[in-house]
């Protein structure tokens, strides 16, 4: 049986990591969690100094569960250690509950996991969903397309699939590219005090991108298909890639 090994960054109680280990299980994959013990949401590829606090959590059949004083990294780099006596196949991160999109894979931890892992030449692949959505949507999405997916990351060493569902159950993927634009934000507010000042700042929205023969990310999700983006642990923006000469969608 192949092992995989699972993790993320909103803690290893979080639904959705239970839900892609049973969707993982359920594939046939031995699956051993390896996860942060608290939230690192927004943590991008932080790591942990000195030694790492691990918690045996539990045993659930094949199931290996971990708890980390760390981050999803930090997670990454314990897994493919002696700590464990053997490589996994692929590592899954996520279902992280809102999507990772755009220039927004710069900060996102989830994505960071993946990362690490194809910088170590280990297939690796991101899942992010709506923060609206409902898991019995995305679940019938992931065990449809998982084993396609993990066959294809394996076949690209150094690469790695960052995955956005929509919010609507979908039967079709699409490869898109990032949207290239930064992250903008504004001063929501400005409250003085007697050592500086607190100031608050809101992201501005500004919806889908749109260019000529390029699907983006945000596009595909928006009109309600999954988002395959295929980055590389050196460069994430992979705009320039030839998406043509790849499948245009999987069904």
């Amino acid at each position: 049986m192949d092992r995989i090994i699972i993790t993320n960054d909103d803690g290893y109680q979080s639904m959705g990591i239970e839900l892609l280990t049973e969707i993982a299980s359920g594939a046939r994959y031995q699956a051993h969690v390896v996860a942060p013990e608290e939230n690192h949401s927004g943590r991008a590829h932080s790591i942990s100094m000195g030694p790492l606090h691990v918690r045996r959590i539990a045993s659930r059949g094949d199931q290996r569960w971990f708890a980390v004083k760390g981050t999803p990294v930090d997670c990454v780099r314990l897994g493919l250690s002696e700590y464990f006596a053997h490589r996994p196949v692929c590592i899954l991160s996520g279902i992280n509950l809102g999507w990772n999109m755009g220039r927004h894979v710069m900060a996102s931890a989830t994505v960071a996991a993946a990362r690490e892992a194809a910088a170590h030449k280990v297939p690796a692949i991101a899942f992010s969903a709506s923060q609206h959505g409902s898991w019995d949507h995305v679940a019938p999405m992931i065990v449809r397309h998982l084993d396609g997916w993990i066959a294809y990351a394996v076949a690209h060493p150094g690469d790695y699939l960052n995955i956005n569902l929509p919010e609507v159950s979908g039967t079709q993927w699409r490869w898109t590219a990032l949207d290239s634009r930064p992250v903008r934000m504004r001063v929501s507010s400005v409250s003085p005090n007697t050592l500086g000042d607190w100031v608050e700042f809101e992201w501005v929205d500004e919806g889908p991108d749109y260019e000529p023969g390029v699907l983006l990310d945000r596009e595909a999700v928006a009109n309600g298909y999954i988002s395959v983006t295929l980055l590389s642990a050196g460069q994430d923006d992979r705009a320039s890639r030839d998406l043509d000469s790849q499948a245009a969608s999987g069904s």
